[in-house]
């Protein structure tokens, strides 16, 4: 910052400098107490100047204008968080923050605009709350490296405002990163923070020292599963009382993605994105997924190559129904009907209570993207 000579009496001036940069004493330069001739009571004005105004003699023995100025530093965080309902904004007891997530602060150090110099490194804690404090002045971005584990894509709404504490501020970009624009912190001038969102109060020591509206929500990964089994009386439900409607083991799965959104499976979407096999009690599983539109078509046991001829909604979330149909004839792949996977709204516990449907039923949060 800038120095004024110790031995000028003026008052309210920085007289300090850090030969030895930042965190180190600042000195002021040499100056010289003369008995008689320091600068009394109209040249010593500001805060600390009356200390030696007990009478006239001793006003001019003393120099109250050795002033020290320290720029105050700034702070950044706030959550990284599961977005089930994909609005951008974290709340519900359901939209926890995200624990362990990397989170990368870079700055503007060249004046060019662009945040580019790695500066700080940290993870979120168990709270997905994410801090960097000791900020000069400056421009900044955050960045996430990677999608988190357990995460599909980021929240669909998002905003470039760095003072909007509501909605959060992460984009994909093309290198897989997920980055918020730059935003400036300047001391005394960064936003209060009111919304009683998750991490706000970091900084409430120094509220206009900190921005705590730096936030990044994230769809959660979706799963799909169940059971393929034997529909001896061919109702289209799996019957638990008969031991002879049990799941078909070692049977060949393949999982259909609507690449285009365009509600068909057609094209290079008739390639299979993954596939599996059902384990020994007909239960068969595809997770990591991300929200959208998806189709599961089944090969047929050679004991059973004809599907139950009673077909129900794929996207009705009953389970224990037959929920495919072979429009290829006997021994072809059954395909169910088109069903969306869709954040935070899937059956739950209650709702998957026939064979294969605890296969999600990891977390909460797993549970309600999971069908």
């Amino acid at each position: 910052g800038t120095q004024s000579d110790a031995d000028d009496d003026l008052d309210g001036t920085n007289d300090g400098a850090q030969a030895g940069g930042e965190g180190t004493e600042s000195l002021s330069g040499l100056f010289t107490l003369t008995p008689g001739q320091e600068p009394q009571i109209g040249d010593e004005s500001f805060p600390g100047g009356a200390q030696d105004d007990t009478d006239p003699q001793d006003d001019a023995n003393g120099n109250m204008t050795i002033d020290f100025g320290f720029v105050p530093v700034n702070s950044v965080g706030s959550s990284v968080f599961f977005d089930m309902n994909d609005d951008g904004i974290q709340m519900g007891a359901n939209e926890v923050g995200i624990p362990n997530v990397p989170v990368q602060l870079f700055a503007d150090l060249d004046g060019d605009g662009t945040p580019e110099t790695l500066v700080g490194e940290t993870t979120t804690n168990d709270d997905g709350i994410y801090f960097f404090d000791n900020l000069p002045n400056g421009t900044y971005n955050v960045v996430i490296p990677s999608l988190p584990d357990g995460t599909g894509a980021t929240s669909g709404t998002s905003s470039d405002d760095p003072t909007d504490a509501a909605v959060q501020n992460g984009e994909e970009q093309l290198d897989g990163t997920v980055a918020s624009a730059p935003f400036d912190l300047t001391a005394g001038s960064n936003p209060t923070e009111a919304g009683g969102f998750p991490g706000d109060d970091q900084d409430d020591a120094e509220e206009t020292n900190g921005n705590m509206t730096i936030d990044f929500g994230f769809l959660p990964n979706m799963s799909v599963g169940s059971t393929v089994f034997y529909d001896v009386d061919d109702n289209g439900v799996q019957d638990l009382t008969n031991p002879l409607e049990y799941g078909i083991a070692g049977v060949t799965v393949n999982l259909y993605f609507d690449a285009n959104g365009d509600g068909m499976i057609d094209g290079l979407e008739l390639t299979a994105i993954e596939t599996t096999t059902t384990d020994a009690d007909g239960n068969y599983f595809f997770d990591n997924l991300a929200p959208g539109d998806y189709q599961v078509g089944v090969l047929p046991a050679t004991d059973a190559p004809v599907a139950s001829s009673t077909q129900s909604d794929a996207d009705d979330d009953l389970d224990g129904t037959n929920d495919g149909a072979q429009a290829g004839g006997e021994g072809t792949e059954s395909l169910s009907g088109l069903f969306t996977l869709t954040p935070g709204q899937e059956p739950q516990i209650g709702d998957e209570s026939f064979p294969g449907g605890a296969q999600d039923d990891t977390d909460p949060q797993s549970d309600e993207n999971g069908n």
